[in-house]
């Protein structure tokens, strides 16, 4: 199963680097009318959401102190500038592939300890493989379909 996980991390990055490529920075923060975040949130939301997935590997992401402010649950905020898109997909990139890594490295009875109580995460996904899989697939996959739905209220054709 690892290796459907990592292929899937991978595809997800694929997409999103697709979804972005066309885009400058004004447009990574611009908000269409009906939505209420701009692809800047959504690609940082993300790569925040890995740190739960990180955590459960035994490793940490490495982000910058005000992410939380910045692609909290919240949504957009005015915690100070968003990053540029250069520095959103340079980060999407580092924490796939160390991601990637550290599933590959996982053992099989690591993804099955169940996810500690004090984990926000932990009613949704109760065993640390399942957190994993939440964190990298389907929550990215949410915000990926997001990003898609933004491109077209912005009439921008869809790439793939």
């Amino acid at each position: 199963m690892k290796t459907h996980v990592i292929q899937s991390l991978k595809l997800s990055l694929t997409y999103a680097e697709a979804n972005l490529a066309d885009l400058d920075d004004k447009q990574m923060l611009a908000i269409p009318k009906g939505f209420t975040n701009h692809p800047a949130w959504l690609v940082g939301h993300i790569i925040g959401a890995f740190s739960y997935a990180f955590e459960a590997l035994g490793d940490k992401l490495d982000i910058p102190d005000n992410w939380e402010s910045l692609f909290g649950m919240a949504g957009v905020s005015n915690a100070g500038p968003y990053p540029s898109k250069d520095e959103l997909l340079e980060r999407l990139r580092n924490a796939h592939a160390r991601l990637a890594e550290l599933i590959e490295a996982a053992t099989d009875e690591q993804l099955a300890t169940p996810t500690p109580d004090d984990n926000p995460m932990q009613s949704f996904f109760p065993r640390l493989g399942d957190l994993v899989r939440g964190a990298t697939l389907v929550h990215a996959s949410t915000h990926l379909g997001q990003l898609s739905a933004w491109r077209t209220a912005m009439q921008l054709p869809l790439p793939i």
